[in-house]
Order: structure tokens, then sequence, then C-alpha cells
């Protein structure tokens, strides 16, 4: 399952978010969702802890400044890479 995160940790229900995640699930930040992405966020490292990949659109995280506080193991991905990963994932669900 693909699941999109555009809004902020406090924004998300995260413990139904983190309830329904498992390992072949894949999560894509983008709109304020990318604010997740930062280094020290409880929410990613949540997300992590139970080896899910997490995706984070670039020119999102860009437009916010937010690069040089990227956490290491998000992976940057441009929107045709967005658009191939909602292909290749089923059911999507969007928080």
């Amino acid at each position: 399952m693909l699941h999109t995160l555009s809004h902020t940790s406090s924004q998300t229900d995260s413990a139904l978010l983190l309830s329904l995640i498992n390992q072949q699930d894949i999560i894509v930040l983008w709109q304020d969702g990318v604010t997740i992405a930062v280094k020290g966020n409880d929410l990613l490292q949540d997300m992590f802890k139970q080896s899910i990949q997490v995706y984070a659109l670039k020119q999102d995280i860009s437009a916010r400044g937010l690069l040089p506080l990227l956490d290491d193991n998000v992976i940057l991905i441009d929107m045709e890479a967005c658009i191939a990963l909602t292909a290749q994932h089923y059911p999507q669900l969007a928080w």
C-alpha cells in the first residue's frame, strides 16, 4: 500500500497511521507532509522502526528550505518517480 502524507505530523493521526502500516507499505511525503522528513521527527523515527521506506518530494523539500535538515534515510524523489510509485503500489491512502 502507498500512504501519502500531505500534512505535518501534528495534523496527522500518527497512532492510527503507525497501526496500519507494515513492511510492504511505502510512505510518500509531499506538500506540508515533507516537514516529517526532518532529522529527529518522532513520527519519522517510528516509521523507520517499522522498516518502512519513506520518500519525500524533492521540490516540496526545497521549497520549504528543509534540504539541510533532511534525515539521511529519507529518499528524495521527483514528480516522475512519485508517479511511478503510485503506479506500482495499490491501494493508496491519503493522510
